[in-house]
């Protein structure tokens, strides 16, 4: 599974307010960390750029619980 959100979290914009929920889901448990150190990172760097990609970022980002949100 975290193979298939890593790939999303590298496609398509449209895909962050699902990968939000899906990290809020598992914010307390065991796939948490890994998200965190990668896929989050990810769309940051792919995402995180540019007027509107920075507002569904932004969306994105204050969408997320902690400890998965990079903020």
């Amino acid at each position: 599974m975290s193979d298939t959100v890593l790939a999303l979290a590298g496609d398509d914009i449209a895909y962050l307010p699902l990968l939000a929920r899906y990290f809020n889901m598992l914010a307390d448990g065991p796939g948490a960390a890994f998200h965190q150190q990668h896929s989050v990172p990810l769309i940051q760097r792919r995402h995180g750029q540019g007027l509107l990609k920075s507002r569904q970022y932004r969306r994105f980002v204050q969408n997320l619980s902690w400890p998965i949100s990079p903020a």
